[in-house]
């Protein structure tokens, strides 16, 4: 698994085991269809740029408009993370307060274990969320 980079650190992530692989690939291909009615770009374990020094990696991102260079540095319109067996649930939530102050619109946590999927919607003016959660 790549690292994350985090003002000079280097972050190590959990290895992701098997089930978070097939919820990775059904999560990401269940946007496919929508490609042929909007300009979708859907990529796994998207490493993106956040502010200089600090770089993470998406579990499932969903893109507007072109494919994103290796290094994204604009935010997707949806980022989906997968909460694996070594994650830290505050780890999990500090990252999403990045991708929310970064421009992020959707942020999404699905957590294996559970089969819950928290969603969340910001508005940009006034960041206020507006969440729900669903089963998988």
């Amino acid at each position: 698994m790549e690292p994350e980079y985090w003002d000079g650190e280097i972050i190590e992530r959990p290895t992701p085991n098997t089930k978070h692989s097939t919820t990775q690939t059904f999560t990401g291909s269940a946007f496919l269809p929508l490609r042929s009615r909007f300009p979708l770009t859907v990529a796994s374990d998207l490493r993106v740029k956040l502010r200089p020094g600090l770089y993470r990696l998406i579990d499932v991102a969903v893109c507007l408009g072109p494919e994103p260079p290796s290094v994204a540095d604009t935010p997707p319109l949806i980022a989906i993370e997968i909460l694996s067996p070594g994650d830290r649930v505050s780890g999990v939530m500090e990252k999403f307060d990045e991708y929310r102050a970064w421009g992020v619109a959707y942020i999404w946590l699905l957590d294996q274990k559970t089969r819950n999927v928290r969603l969340q919607r910001w508005a940009p003016a006034s960041r206020v969320a507006q969440g729900s959660r669903a089963r998988l």
